[in-house]
């Protein structure tokens, strides 16, 4: 992927922000009507899931402030249309994902990291008769490697996203930004050894969408507000760097 103008490369491998990035969608659909003559559901639910994993490889070094924005062109696209019956009535759900990234440093650092990781998610939204509209929301993730390299006195930031939505009909749904990230902090030091330490961690950011009715009948009527899920996890590191 191409890199910011400003990084160069380090002794170990050309300026790159590489790897494999994997990731299975799936989605989930729940619609049971209640028993009798109600067409109003007992259970619903909507939502997008599924496991995904990333190998990084991550090289540079920088002596300024960089920040590649987010880039836009899409890494890759999987799109899909899944119809489920309810009844003798189908419903159509589409899903659409596409792969981001970004990187950003604000100084000197050299960073030389090759990491591996994997993790899964779900977001959306169910409901019962009893507690109504619940967002589901989970996330994990694990991250392994070789030693890294972190030198300098600044902070560098390496992120790949994909970013997701489900949505019924194409009227309403959940959306989605899963952003996996890299992050190694450097500081010098004027005594002893410097400080250094590489993080690995996931927002995942979540939308739901409101109002969608099926057969007639108001089946989604969310007001929940977004919600968002965080972690970050020191993987290596010596001291404390205060960049």
């Amino acid at each position: 992927m191409p890199l910011p103008a400003g990084i160069e490369a380090t002794d170990r491998s050309p300026a790159r922000l590489a790897g494999e990035v994997r990731f299975t969608p799936e989605v989930f659909f729940q619609y049971e009507k209640r028993r009798g003559l109600s067409v109003l559901p007992e259970r619903a639910a909507v939502g997008l899931g599924g496991s995904y994993g990333y190998d990084w490889q991550v090289h540079g070094k920088v002596s300024r402030a960089v920040d590649s924005g987010e880039i836009t062109r899409p890494l890759a696209a999987v799109t899909g249309r899944h119809t489920f019956w309810v009844g003798p009535v189908p419903v159509v759900v589409n899903t659409e994902v596409v792969f981001v990234y970004r990187f950003t440093a604000d100084g000197r650092i050299v960073l030389d990291a090759d990491q591996r990781t994997t993790g899964s998610f779900d977001i959306g939204a169910r409901y019962d008769r009893a507690q109504g509209w619940q967002p589901v929301r989970h996330a994990e993730q694990r991250t392994e490697g070789d030693q890294p390299r972190v030198e300098g006195s600044a902070t560098a930031q390496a992120v790949i996203g994909a970013r997701a939505k489900v949505s019924l009909y194409d009227a309403a749904g959940v959306g989605g930004d899963l952003s996996v990230q890299l992050r190694g902090r450097a500081s010098a030091a004027s005594d002893g050894e410097p400080a250094w330490e590489l993080t690995a961690g996931y927002d995942l950011k979540t939308e739901l969408m409101l109002q969608l009715r099926i057969f007639g009948i108001s089946v989604v009527d969310l007001r929940t507000t977004p919600f968002t899920l965080r972690d970050e996890r020191r993987l290596f590191g010596q001291g404390t760097p205060t960049a």
